[in-house]
């Protein structure tokens, strides 16, 4: 299915390790999403466990979840960052001060496992 939507195969297949059956379900929220976001895999994945998997913050989200913190760093930029937050604030309507909370937590995280990360758009 993966293959039909642009996925290439490497993908698909970590896709289907990470989340087995359910794989399909991250699809198609990947199907109706990716118009609307710049990172629509990485948005789907998040909207996926925001729906299935009780994800209430970044942290959760880029560490527990996906393991992007630990095993795919090179998704982790500022851009999928702001774009992971605003889809968390849409989906659990966290108030601004709750978002800036997740992303200094995110960026602490980010920091103890002693990786250099270009993070000065979150910092406001």
């Amino acid at each position: 299915m993966g293959l039909k939507l642009g996925i290439d195969q490497n993908t698909t297949i970590k896709l289907f390790h990470k989340y087995g059956t359910e794989m399909e379900s991250v699809l198609l929220y990947f199907s109706d999403i990716k118009a609307k976001y710049t990172f629509p895999l990485l948005a789907a994945e998040l909207i996926y466990c925001i729906q299935h998997e009780q994800c209430y913050s970044l942290s959760d989200f880029y560490i527990r979840r996906s393991g992007y913190l630990y095993f795919e760093r090179g998704l982790i930029s500022p851009a999928s960052v702001m774009e992971s937050s605003d889809i968390l604030k849409e989906y659990l309507d966290l108030s601004d001060e709750e978002l800036l909370r997740q992303q200094d937590e995110l960026k602490k995280e980010l920091e103890q496992t002693d990786w250099k990360f270009y993070y000065s758009s979150i910092d406001k």
